[in-house]
Formats: structure tokens, sequence, C-alpha cells
């Protein structure tokens, strides 16, 4: 069992944030997809998420987390509707496309496999399981955002 403590810190000592990612390396999480209606040609229309879950049955509501620095974040917090496609495990290459912040709308879509969306913008075909959501709260937490989709 790997433990990820510095020497003499107890639960009110702050981490510092290279270990706690270091930590969290090592806890499994879905990778997803999460696709936004992008109007501006120059931005990405999507981004590659491993903080999915799901929030509550009755509303059915679902939750993520964009860092505040994301080029995506102001996109993100701003949409009315998004969708998150969860990701097969042969789909490494979308996880890792839709992780380049630099890429334009053009290049996370150049040669993908889309279908017309409920929300009018293309959504990736051919994902394990699509979730299309309504943007319900978007909440602040530190250096990130969570965002709350019905």
């Amino acid at each position: 069992m790997s433990r990820f403590s510095e020497a003499g810190a107890d639960a009110q000592t702050s981490v510092s944030p290279s270990l706690f990612r270091r930590g969290f390396r090592h806890v499994p999480t879905v990778v997803t997809v999460v696709m936004f209606e992008q109007k501006e040609p120059s931005l990405p229309t999507g981004i590659t998420i491993g903080s999915f879950v799901s929030l509550s049955l009755e509303p059915p509501l679902v939750c993520f987390n964009v860092m505040k620095s994301a080029r995506m974040h102001d996109t993100a917090v701003s949409a009315r509707n998004f969708v998150v496609h969860v990701l097969r495990e042969d789909q490494n290459d979308l996880s890792d496309r839709f992780a380049m912040p630099h890429y334009t709308r053009a290049e996370q879509l150049d040669g993908l496999s889309l279908v017309g969306g409920p929300f009018g913008y293309d959504v990736l075909e051919n994902a394990l399981v699509r979730f299309d959501c309504t943007l319900e709260e978007v909440h602040d937490a530190g250096d990130h955002s969570i965002l709350v989709g019905r």
C-alpha cells in the first residue's frame, strides 16, 4: 500500500498540490469528453474530464469540475446545455485530443464520426454512454468550478 502523506502532516495540515495530485493518480475514474455549443471557431468545443459522477437520482443530476484557468471554463459555466460522452477503453485518442487546450474546434473534431445532438450541435457518435444535460448550477470550489447538470 502506498502512502501519500508528508512526514509530520495531520488532517489539519495543508498538503502540497503536487503530492495531492500524485495521490489521486491512483484513484480510478471514468474518462469523459464534455462538449458544449461553441460559436467561436478558434476555441475548443469540448474538454476531457475525469471528475464526472452521478449526484442524485431524483432528480437525475450529474456533476464534474472544470479548472478556472482552463480555456473552456467560461464556455462551460455559461452553457445552457452540455453533452457528456463516457469513453470506451479503446478511445484514449479522444481523451488525448480533447485534453489539448490549444486545439481549435476544427482540430478537435477533424476526422471524427459525429451525429446531430439534441441541442443543435454535433456530438461524438461512438461513445459508450452519452448524457444530454441542462446546466442546473455552478458552484465555486477553490481553483475549480463544479458544474451540476440535469
